[in-house]
């Protein structure tokens, strides 16, 4: 039925709004526990490669006949690390996380083996790596990480630590652990600022077509400063790779998301990892964004890279928005060195 809709929009010359439909992304309860996909199982988007790599049978596989080092592009603080794995032809297989090392266990005969570990990087974050030797071949599946140390930065009974900005037309009102917004435009900013961390929260559009967003490294009292993770579950036909005004989880002028991995009516799990110039977004778990701003520094996000401390908001775009929050969390991730 959902089909027979989009495609009567689609001839009727309208876009598809995110309907309750099988989405992309890890299970309700993972995504709501934060976990979140590094691998997707089709592609390696997420990596920068140095060796030999392929994607086969949905497995992720590194290594043969040259050393291979596989990099996130997105850096971590302290995280869990879960994934099935198999090495072949030797061992010597390391996962790293900066100046730590964790070396992963001989092949079996029995195939894959689930590998679990927590990593700690207190001075700096840094990329998560495998290296594999020359001569080895590393299978990985189910590849995932948890984020840990996030900290409420919303109560869910008020607004305290948060403040209405002049000229909002938009209504903020919380509570029952929930934050809503409603009307617009507007934008609602934290107090306290942050350069590069993990946040996490949950989001639900209570009607189609919602165009609204969380705003990072902000300027203070400024609205709509800031780079704009867009929150908009719009997409084209039945294709939810041909998004709409860059699609939730896209930095909004400047990388659409590959896919709407949320559906309106639906709480969804956002992560945004902010790290130097570097700025990666989950949507339930599911990879949907990376952004590297290579433009000179600016003090503002729209001047040019904006790199230093600023706050976040919830963001408001148009006047037909109902659209709620909850379980906003963050981690401060040490800077990077100059």
């Amino acid at each position: 039925m959902v089909r027979l809709i989009a495609l009567w929009l689609t001839l009727c010359g309208f876009v598809c709004p995110g309907f309750a439909e099988e989405r992309p992304g890890l299970p309700a309860k993972e995504a709501a526990e934060g976990w979140l996909m590094l691998f997707d199982g089709t592609t390696t988007f997420g990596w920068t490669i140095q060796g030999k790599a392929a994607v086969k049978d949905g497995c992720l596989v590194l290594g043969g006949d040259q050393e291979t080092l596989a990099t996130t592009n997105a850096s971590f603080g302290r995280v869990a690390v879960a994934f099935d794995a198999h090495a072949q032809g030797g061992n010597g297989v390391r996962l790293v996380l900066g100046s730590r090392e964790e070396m992963l266990p001989a092949a079996s005969s029995k195939g894959l083996t689930r590998c679990a570990f927590v990593l700690d990087m207190a001075m700096q974050a840094a990329p998560i790596q495998f290296r594999v030797p020359a001569g080895t071949s590393l299978t990985l599946k189910d590849l995932r990480c948890l984020p840990l140390g996030l900290k409420p930065v919303f109560t869910g009974k008020d607004l305290a630590g948060w403040k209405e900005l002049s000229g909002s037309r938009a209504r903020f009102e919380a509570g029952d652990g929930e934050l809503h917004l409603r009307a617009g435009p507007g934008d609602l900013q934290s107090a306290e600022q942050w350069a590069d961390f993990v946040l996490q929260l949950d989001v639900k559009t209570r009607g189609p077509q919602m165009n609204a967003g969380v705003l990072i490294r902000g300027q203070p009292d400024q609205a709509g400063s800031g780079y704009e993770v867009q929150i908009r579950n719009q997409w084209q036909g039945d294709d939810r790779t041909r998004v709409v005004d860059y699609g939730t989880g896209g930095i909004h002028n400047r990388v659409p998301a590959r896919l709407i991995a949320a559906n309106d009516g639906e709480w969804s799990t956002m992560t945004v990892m902010a790290h130097g110039r570097t700025i990666v977004v989950w949507i339930n778990g599911y990879p949907v964004c990376e952004f590297t701003d290579t433009r000179v520094q600016g003090k503002t996000a729209s001047q040019g890279a904006k790199l230093d401390r600023g706050p976040i908001a919830i963001h408001g775009d148009d006047r037909n928005l109902d659209v709620s929050f909850r379980n906003i969390k963050l981690a401060e991730l040490p800077r990077p060195k100059p």
